[in-house]
């Protein structure tokens, strides 16, 4: 008589797998954009902090793409950076 316990737990399970796959696609989704933006500044001859673009997107996609993401805006694109003219 377990089996609507049964049914919920494997309901649940495929739920979070479903949510892990959107979050692995998207993961490499963002690695790969800042990976194209960090190469695109790099050959527009727009200075790069600290790391190389292979790096950003490694790093992107390891260290957990939305903190990455935020960290590669704040250091290139914020108001926060110093721009150096």
């Amino acid at each position: 008589m377990d089996l609507p316990l049964l049914t919920l737990t494997n309901s649940l399970l495929f739920f979070i797998f479903i949510v892990a796959g959107i979050q692995f696609i998207i993961t490499i989704i963002l690695a790969v954009v800042v990976f194209k933006d960090a190469r695109d500044r790099k050959a527009a001859g727009e200075e790069l902090f600290l790391l190389d673009p292979i790096l950003w997107g490694i790093i992107t996609f390891v260290t957990g793409a939305y903190v990455a993401v935020l960290v590669y805006w704040l250091i290139h694109y914020s108001v926060l950076r110093s721009r150096r003219d």
